[in-house]
């Protein structure tokens, strides 16, 4: 049984190997890319176009997770090109940084600190960990939950492992149930060692934003239509002048 399952991942392989030279599609390994079919899972290998990899919230990869929208709130140019981050001036690049909790001393030159802040916008996956809200009681952090795929030897299957992390949020924006991205930084207490880099939100806080956003609208319109249909006070027709004269006058 194990040389004729053997057999047939090697063919798929072989297919899939053919199939991508013959259309010019790049190859990933099985864990780097995004999602695919099943038969090429099977074989070992993703099928990705120029390469590219996907962040884990967009609407490209994850429209099976419910999460089809951008972030809420994305940290101070994170993922931004080197370019514009070494174009910034010394009071930008120190409030970016306070917003990653990044250490800045009075003795540090421009050059330093433009370094420091590269190496903390910087998308590596490695640092960082998605997950959502379950606590925002302290000032500027919350308490995230990781759930990821654990293998257990002892009973041969796999199950959910949860985690909680204590991040950094600068703008104190987090509402309970908000997916986020936390990043790996520098030790700012005890058990926080996280900072919150891109807020994706929720369902129910997507509602009452919609909510809002509808009802101040109906607000507006309501307000505009109300001002249309009153009476013109500026220009004064003959009769309502004939009425005033002609209307007599309290001691």
């Amino acid at each position: 049984m194990y040389s004729a399952l053997t057999a047939l991942t090697r063919i798929v392989r072989r297919n899939v190997l053919s199939l991508a030279s013959a259309s010019g599609v790049g190859l990933q390994g099985p864990r780097t890319g995004p999602l695919c079919d099943s038969g090429t899972r099977r074989a070992g290998l993703l099928l990705v176009t120029n390469h590219a990899v996907l962040p884990r919230y967009c609407s490209e990869s994850t429209k099976s997770r419910g999460v089809v929208q951008g972030p809420v709130y994305t940290a101070p140019y994170f993922g931004a090109p080197i370019e514009q981050v070494q174009s910034l001036s010394l009071d930008e690049i120190k409030q970016a940084l306070r917003a990653y909790g990044g250490l800045v001393r009075p003795t540090d030159n421009q050059e330093v600190l433009c370094k420091r802040l590269l190496s903390l916008t910087r998308r590596r996956r490695a640092q960082c960990i998605h997950g959502v809200v379950v606590s925002n009681a302290p000032q500027k952090t919350v308490v995230v939950a990781a759930r990821r795929l654990r293998y257990e030897p002892k009973i041969k299957t796999y199950r959910f492992v949860t985690r909680r992390f204590m991040a950094h949020d600068e703008e104190d924006r987090c509402l309970l149930g908000d997916k986020v991205t936390i990043r790996l930084c520098r030790p700012l207490s005890r058990r926080k060692r996280f900072v919150v880099v891109e807020n994706f939100g929720s369902s129910e806080r997507r509602r009452q934003e919609a909510a809002t956003a509808a009802a101040a609208a109906r607000r507006t319109e309501e307000s505009t239509v109300g001002l249309a249909t009153l009476p013109s006070e500026t220009t004064d027709s003959p009769r309502s002048t004939a009425s005033a004269a002609s209307r007599p006058i309290m001691p």
